[in-house]
């Protein structure tokens, strides 16, 4: 089975290659990102791609991302650049006649007024104005493999995670979501002997997180699972406060200061929690890794990359 990964030196695209190399040929996954030099906004390099590799099975990893403030910002960047990612993919997908595309969608993609999210209200709503472009991107994803399923039976497995956290993750302020952001600031405050951090927003706002080796591990089970039209949601149904999450940074990391609320900074959507249900059920996602051994993990990753 030939699997080619987008996004493949990304955060989720290498765990996802990584959990690929433990059960299937290394020599029949490939790899694809900007960085390694194809453009997916660019349709004369998605088909090149799609030619050389002649994939039968597709995993997109791929996105333009960044935090609440970085998207913000970038509104037109975001749009254009996933969008043109998006309409490529699915293109050279029925192009090419592969057998399934998988791809992982953020939890951002949910209407704003929910507490839990179930892959039956999905669409009962409007997403959460701080994050409206990304997330608009990310429904686009869900009406496309509707549209291609639809006109040409296309196969397309779609996974709403939860932030994602771990080994790997992006810890810049502007582009990181909370964790890696706060995870940074805490760990140098310590080694620069700071006496505050500031959090943005009221510190309220409650998350949920997985770990990046479950995500990767529910996109490569869904490889073998049955046709499913719907979303899957992949979760512990679980969450924290930003302002728990960073006490806990905090007691892991021995850092002894304090914080500070910057309120001028807006919260985004007051909380988002996942029923994992299905994702259990159709994905065989049980047993996820604790919070707490992953943070630690991530923590001790940060550590070990900024030694100097």
């Amino acid at each position: 089975m030939r699997i080619l990964v987008l996004g493949s030196t990304g955060f989720l695209g290498s765990w996802v290659v990584n959990k690929l190399k433990e059960n299937y040929d290394n020599k029949l996954i490939f790899k694809s990102s900007l960085s390694l030099g194809c453009d997916l906004r660019n349709y004369h390099e998605v088909d090149s791609l799609f030619e050389k590799f002649r994939p039968e099975i597709v995993i997109n990893c791929a996105a333009h991302v960044g935090g609440i403030q970085y998207g913000l910002k970038h509104t037109m960047e975001l749009f254009h650049d996933n969008i043109s990612m998006i309409v490529n993919i699915f293109k050279a997908c029925n192009d090419y006649k592969i057998t399934r595309l998988i791809q992982p969608i953020s939890n951002c993609a949910y209407p704003s007024h929910l507490s839990i999210y179930k892959e039956d209200v999905f669409w009962s709503g409007p997403v959460d104005d701080s994050v409206f472009t990304y997330a608009e991107t990310r429904r686009m994803m869900v009406v496309a493999a509707k549209s291609y399923f639809l006109q040409s039976g296309m196969d397309t497995i779609s996974i709403v995670h939860p932030n994602l956290y771990g080994p790997g993750d992006h810890f810049e302020e502007f582009r990181s979501h909370a964790l890696g952001a706060l995870v940074s600031k805490v760990v140098l405050a310590k080694k620069e002997n700071k006496s505050e951090v500031d959090i943005w927003g009221t510190g309220s706002p409650i998350r949920e997180w997985l770990h990046v080796e479950d995500a990767a591990k529910s996109i490569v089970n869904a490889i073998d699972v049955p046709p499913y039209e719907d979303i899957i949601n992949v979760g512990s149904g679980s969450g924290i406060s930003i302002k728990d999450l960073a006490i806990m940074i905090k007691k892991i990391s021995g850092w002894n200061g304090n914080f500070v609320f910057d309120r001028s900074k807006i919260d985004g959507a007051p909380i988002k929690i996942i029923d994992g249900t299905k994702g259990e059920k159709f994905l065989h996602m049980h047993d996820l890794k604790l919070f707490e051994d992953g943070l630690k993990e991530t923590i001790e990753f940060y550590i070990s990359i900024t030694k100097s």
